[in-house]
């Protein structure tokens, strides 16, 4: 697999096909290349556009139930979300070790960027053991890529490690 950036635009070529019997290998592929991106002037406004422009998205958006959701809107959920767990869970202030989030269609990772970033700003998180567990689920491997190099792209930006947010899963 090969993942480029040039001239600010993220291009990833040469997904290989995997039987439904090698998912496994194909994240394993799909999360040591994003490891190992150099995201150096890749926003993520370029990630949302490099999986909502694809040619398998724009095919087959209806048949798959593609939909972007605007980052405002997951920030939202996430903040709603929040509020509903620690009005039950009173006696702890941080539910950071304890949550388990799973976006179950995650496309180009608007989700999973405001889990962590609310965790960050809102909640003060600074090491990567206050970043809740987050499951992603896609049926292209598309969206996985777009989605692991959101994560990266918000952890980095927030001066913690990829690598070390993975493992720790």
């Amino acid at each position: 697999m090969e993942i480029l950036i040039c001239d600010g635009v993220l291009q990833v070529n040469n997904l290989p096909s995997f039987n439904v019997g090698n998912h496994n290998q194909a994240i394993e592929i799909i999360t040591a290349a994003v490891q190992n991106a150099d995201l150096t002037g890749v926003t993520h406004e370029m990630l949302s556009d490099l999986y909502f422009g694809s040619e398998h998205v724009v095919t087959n958006r209806a048949d798959e139930g593609v939909i972007e959701t605007p980052t405002f809107v997951a920030t939202f959920m996430v903040s709603l979300a929040h509020q509903r767990w620690h009005s039950t869970n009173k006696e702890t202030s941080r539910p950071n070790g304890e949550l388990h989030w799973l976006d179950p269609c995650c496309g180009a990772g608007v989700f999973p960027r405001a889990v962590i970033d609310f965790h960050i700003d809102k909640l003060g998180a600074k090491e990567i053991s206050d970043i809740p567990r987050i499951t992603i689920v896609d049926l292209n491997l598309l969206g996985l890529t777009s989605t692991l190099f959101s994560i990266k792209l918000a952890l980095e930006r927030k001066g913690l490690d990829f690598s070390e947010y993975i493992k720790s899963q």
